[in-house]
């Protein structure tokens, strides 16, 4: 792989990856203090859709990843999705679009881990 794949504190450094800037504008990269670029958070939320159905969506992105028939099916195919991806922040939205919960899914970073 040679000096392309040089890893550093969570990132590479940017003129390694020749990532464009408009990664960074859209805000899927950032850039660390040190000139490094780090990955956001892996986040999947379940949202409700107009049609009474429940989708599976990345904050990020236009598109759903998945659409179900009930919230509890859009909330395991999002656990699924965390988890093979390296886990992450799972947020539920009831069907007022407010906050039901939240769920760190392993091996995903806890950011209120319980304390003892």
């Amino acid at each position: 792989m040679g000096s392309r794949c040089v890893g550093r504190a969570r990132g590479l450094y940017l003129a390694e990856l020749g990532l464009p800037s408009l990664l960074r504008r859209q805000g899927i990269l950032d850039l660390g203090e040190r000139g490094f670029v780090s990955r956001k958070p892996n986040t999947r939320q379940v949202v409700p859709k107009e049609d009474g159905t429940w989708s599976v969506k990345d904050p990020n992105a236009s598109r759903a990843s998945s659409n179900h028939r009930t919230q509890s099916e859009a909330a395991e195919r999002a656990r699924a999705i965390l988890n093979n991806s390296g886990g992450g922040e799972l947020t539920i939205r009831g069907r007022n679009g407010q906050v039901r919960q939240k769920n760190t899914v392993a091996p995903g970073n806890d950011p209120h881990p319980p304390k003892g």
